[in-house]
């Protein structure tokens, strides 16, 4: 399996394979757009595997994990971050169905951006702030 690919030209490819599922123009026109979003982030941030034709060093968990943060730190909205997410998906999946990747490095990408802690300090705050705070929930505060 040969795996060396050029990632800009990968784009017509997706777009055949996104026909394929039947989806409107609108919604094809975002994938579109996302997939061309992290190549250019991976471009701009990425130099030193950007020019790559390894696929494998272009798409994987590491750069996802920086591609996530850098959205994070850009303030971008959650629901845009989770699009995006769900492109790189759909794009690893072509990806694998093509043998042009043996795994899938989007597995495990989270599509929300908000943490476990940010989760739970709201979750204590909201239960600090209650007025029907009982004794079970002080003591989760507690603990």
């Amino acid at each position: 399996m040969s795996n060396t690919y050029n990632f800009h030209n990968i784009e017509a490819t997706f777009k055949t394979y996104l026909l394929a599922e039947n989806i409107s123009a609108s919604t094809l026109t975002n994938y579109l757009s996302y997939y061309r979003h992290y190549v250019g982030w991976i471009t701009s941030y990425k130099k030193n595997v950007a020019n790559s034709s390894e696929l494998n060093e272009l798409l994987n968990e590491v750069n996802f994990h920086e591609y996530k943060e850098y959205q994070m730190g850009s303030g971008i909205p959650e629901k845009t971050i989770s699009r995006r997410f769900s492109t790189l998906r759909k794009l690893c999946s072509l990806c694998i169905q093509q043998g042009w990747l043996s795994r899938n490095p989007s597995k495990d990408i989270y599509a929300s951006h908000i943490s476990v802690e940010h989760i739970m300090s709201d979750f204590e705050l909201n239960l600090h702030n209650s007025s029907l705070s009982s004794p079970e929930q002080k003591k989760i505060l507690a603990d």
